[in-house]
């Protein structure tokens, strides 16, 4: 039986951890005897019956997790075939993620993960993406003040930081390093790669399909995409791992099986957490 690699990626806060503590209790415990299923227990088990834990009382994972920075590594076997999937998770805080974009400095295990890896999923949160304020606008916003608006408390020049850049400016910059690491060595591996790219919180952003939903919002993000078709074989997906708003609904009352869920790229939903996964390890 062949194994394909996935690697886990994505900026802090964008649903990760959610996700796999998520994937880690339908792995656990499947539903029905052709169900993905955990192939062996992984290494880390104790972490993850952590997260499994919190998931399953309600409770958000930074709250409650001790948030291991050791490497994470999932053996999914697929029953009805083709193969087994290892889902690696270098850094499921995502600080390593950060300091790509903030500090340009690439750690060395994520980069051998990403360069050996059949695809990755590359996590988003709705929270990232901003409302665009257009030239047109602040034109009619300066002209509705005047120049001899009185300035703001604290008005003056701020130092910059890529921190408080748009998401999908850092979804960008994760892709490009993506595609240097895939390319690390100088091979000529023409195979593009599969990205899975995961819209967390996908209870909140709408009912769009997941593909409109990232044109509409995150266009810069499309285009860059587009242009990268040679390189990046990308299937948008929405995924809702907690299963909706910690402080405003009962979510551990309800089954597990009930709680998660995704969006499949034509709009329709599944309650199988491992189809983003199983495409990016296998087309």
């Amino acid at each position: 039986m062949s194994t394909a690699g996935v690697t886990m990626i994505g900026m802090p806060s964008t649903g990760k951890s959610t996700y796999l503590a998520a994937l880690y209790q339908a792995l656990s415990s499947p539903p029905r005897a052709s169900a993905p299923r955990l192939a062996r227990q992984p290494e880390t088990r104790a972490y993850l019956e952590e997260l499994r834990q919190a998931w399953l009382r309600g409770e958000p994972m930074g709250r409650t997790s001790s948030n291991s920075g050791e490497l994470v590594e999932l053996d999914v076997e697929f029953p009805e075939g083709p193969g087994s999937v290892r889902l690696a998770v270098p850094d499921i805080a995502g600080e390593t993620f950060e300091n790509i974009v903030v500090k340009r400095r690439a750690d060395g295990t994520a980069t051998e993960l990403v360069h050996e890896a059949d695809g990755l999923l590359l996590f988003t949160h709705p929270d990232h993406q901003r409302p665009r304020v257009t030239i047109a606008a602040l034109k009619q916003m300066q002209d509705l003040v005047g120049d001899d608006a009185a300035p703001l408390p604290g008005d003056g020049e701020t130092p910059f930081d890529p921190r408080g850049l748009p998401g999908e400016v850092h979804l960008i910059e994760l892709l490009q390093w993506a595609v240097r690491a895939r390319r690390k060595g100088g091979g000529s591996d023409a195979r593009p790669s599969r990205v899975a790219f995961m819209i967390s919180a996908w209870d909140r952003a709408g009912d769009r399909p997941p593909g409109d939903w990232l044109a509409v919002k995150m266009p810069m993000l499309r285009s860059f995409l587009d242009a990268q078709q040679d390189r990046l074989v990308v299937q948008t997906y929405g995924v809702c791992a907690q299963g909706g708003d910690y402080d405003a609904e009962p979510i551990a009352d309800r089954r597990p099986r009930e709680r998660a869920y995704t969006l499949l790229p034509d709009g329709s939903r599944s309650d199988d957490l491992t189809g983003p996964l199983r495409w990016a390890a296998l087309g």
